[in-house]
Order: structure tokens, then C-alpha cells, then sequence
């Protein structure tokens, strides 16, 4: 805009200029080099106007392409976490998953059979029964626990995670969860030993008391 209206004084100052020369023939050729010389500077004002229209455009451009390559980065940082949260079914979680899930029934089931048995023999002492559903519940939390963590480290868009770090994580819950099955089974093996010799002793006292008459 600057250089429109620099342009159209110095036209008006040019029309000024014609006039007097055609008053003042004398000075004629004096006018007549003075516009040549205003026509150069017009000429060369056009020329820095088409300049600055075409380093608009240029920035312009490049403004444009910078944002652009802006928006790739942010789509290609987006896409990267947005892979963190996905589930690659390739790394086998869903086969950890599955073996989770299987560890934790088969804990269930390991505790839940020796407290009906046991309640239904009635060899332990109350005190000894209520320690057993203690601990029985104690276990099904913490497996509780870890089928939650399970489910968060398989859900989509739960975790923000590599697939490594989501293995490597899914596999110390599986061995944890080995470790509760073990243990299960070896708590649960003691409760049925101690309650099995309590009855055999019982038996032999019985044994006893039949052979001398008591």
C-alpha cells in the first residue's frame, strides 16, 4: 500500500513537472531529462513492487510448508504413542493372558476344594478353619490383583507401553502368579496332612479301645 500511493505522487509530481515545461519552453530540455529521470525511478519502483509481492509469496510459502511439517511431527508423535497403547497380538499376550487367567482358576479351585473337605471332616480346630478361609481369601485378592494388572497391560489404550516392556511385564505377573499356585497347593497339601493324621490317629485310638475293652 506504502508503495501505491509513492507511486501516484511522484505521477502527480511527473504531471506538475509537464506542465510547467510547456510554459517555459526555455526549460524544455531540462524538463524533458528530468522526466526521463522519473520514469527510471517509476520503472525501478515497479520492479521493487514486484519484488516484495514475490518475497510475500515466498514466505508465505514457506510459512505454510513450515506448518505443514509442523503437523507431520505431531501426527508422527501421535502415532508413535498411539502404537503404546495398542495390543500387538503378534508378541503373545493373548496367550499370557490366557495362561493367567487359567493360574488363577486353578488357585481358586485348589482352596476352595480343601475348605469344603475340611469343613466336611471337621478335623481341624475352629481356630485352624478360620486361619484356612484367611488365607484362602488373602490369595484370591492378590490374584484379584494381578488379572487387573492383566487387563490393563492387554487393553487397548489402557497403557502407554512397548510391546518388550508389556511382555516382560505380563511375564512376572505369570510368575507370580505361579509362585500363588505353588504355594496354594503346598499350604493347602499341609491343612489335608495334618487333618489326615489327626484321623488316623483317632482311628488307631479307636483301634485301641475296641482291642482292650475300654
Amino acid at each position: 500500500m506504502k508503495t501505491k500511493i509513492l507511486m501516484a505522487a511522484i505521477l502527480l509530481l511527473l504531471g506538475n513537472y509537464t506542465s510547467k515545461a510547456q510554459g517555459l519552453s526555455g526549460l524544455f530540455g531540462q524538463q524533458a531529462k528530468k522526466r526521463k529521470i522519473m520514469i527510471a525511478q517509476i520503472a525501478a519502483l515497479a520492479v521493487y513492487d514486484r519484488q516484495q509481492v514475490a518475497g510475500y509469496q515466498i514466505d508465505d510459502n514457506g510459512l505454510k510448508e513450515a506448518y505443514a511439517h509442523k503437523d507431520d511431527e505431531f501426527a508422527a508423535h501421535t502415532a508413535y504413542y498411539q502404537s503404546l497403547e495398542e495390543i500387538n497380538q503378534s508378541t503373545g499376550a493373548d496367550g499370557k493372558k490366557k495362561q493367567l487367567l487359567k493360574l488363577q482358576a486353578q488357585v481358586n479351585q485348589v482352596f476352595s476344594s480343601e475348605v469344603s473337605w475340611q469343613e466336611n471332616h471337621r478335623e481341624l480346630r475352629r481356630d485352624e478353619l478360620v486361619y484356612l478361609k484367611k488365607v484362602a481369601d488373602g490369595m484370591r485378592e492378590k490374584c484379584a490383583t494381578d488379572i487387573t494388572e492383566m487387563q490393563g497391560l492387554t487393553s487397548r489404550g489402557k497403557l502407554r507401553m512397548t510391546d518388550a516392556e508389556r511382555l516382560e511385564r505380563l511375564d512376572k505377573l505369570v510368575s507370580a502368579m505361579k509362585d500363588k499356585y505353588a504355594f496354594a497347593l503346598s499350604f493347602t497339601g499341609k491343612c489335608r496332612k495334618l487333618a489326615t493324621a489327626r484321623a488316623g490317629q483317632r482311628k488307631d485310638q479307636d483301634n485301641l479301645k475296641k482291642l482292650y475293652g475300654h
